[in-house]
């Protein structure tokens, strides 16, 4: 089984091994795009989350009033 990483490097070489062991290009060209939404879906996930870590540090040293308005907010 190759490696992501390797597919995405060495686009033109998985393509001409596919070519010569008779599978359809389309398998390479789906798994790219499919391979480019999850990274695109995990690079969002992991903003989101950096923003929540954000938040969270600095609700403690608001007052009373700014913290339930940034915890509406986060919400």
């Amino acid at each position: 089984m190759l490696d992501a990483k390797f597919i995405r490097d060495n686009e033109e070489l998985v393509r001409q091994a596919l070519k010569n062991r008779g599978y359809e290009l389309k398998v390479l060209d789906d798994f790219l795009r499919l391979d480019g939404q999850w990274r695109a879906l995990v690079e969002e996930g992991n903003a989101l989350r950096k923003k929540r870590n954000e938040v969270s540090d600095e609700i403690p040293k608001l007052g009373k009033d700014e913290k339930q308005s940034k915890i509406i907010e986060m919400n």
